[in-house]
């Protein structure tokens, strides 16, 4: 088996053919009916440093964020965070350059911690 990690675009699936099997990071629609029961998708989960909900959490309907986007921004999201902005109001979006979430090395990037206090703040986190 191949496991895949990054490649959030789907762009790059040249070398997929001689495996039986591929575990994919990002899903992708394109890919999936492109290579059929053969791709498989596994989402690795939260970075490093996330922390854990409190033993108490607080009730969506008194967060302070109706939601909370942070991510890549690029232009098809773009139009639908606006969207979503216009119809929900009290939302925050962390635009980044690209998905690399919790890397302390690039300025438009949260530390994992920052996005977790963030996320625990909204009643809801859409996710591309």
């Amino acid at each position: 088996a191949l496991v895949h990690l990054s490649d959030e675009g789907g762009a790059v699936d040249d070398f997929y053919e001689p495996w039986p099997v591929i575990w994919r990071q990002y899903y992708s629609e394109a890919l999936a009916e492109r290579w059929g029961a053969k791709l498989r998708f596994l989402p690795l989960g939260y970075a490093s440093g996330h922390r854990r909900l409190a033993p108490t959490t607080t009730p969506a309907s008194t967060r302070p964020l109706a939601w909370f986007f942070g991510g890549d921004a690029r232009p098809p999201r773009r139009e639908k965070l606006r969207a979503l902005g216009e119809a929900v109001p009290r939302g925050l979006v962390h635009a980044t350059a690209r998905s690399t979430t919790g890397r302390s090395w690039r300025d438009d990037v949260w530390s994992a911690a920052t996005v977790s206090d963030v996320t625990s703040a909204a009643a809801l986190c859409p996710a591309p």
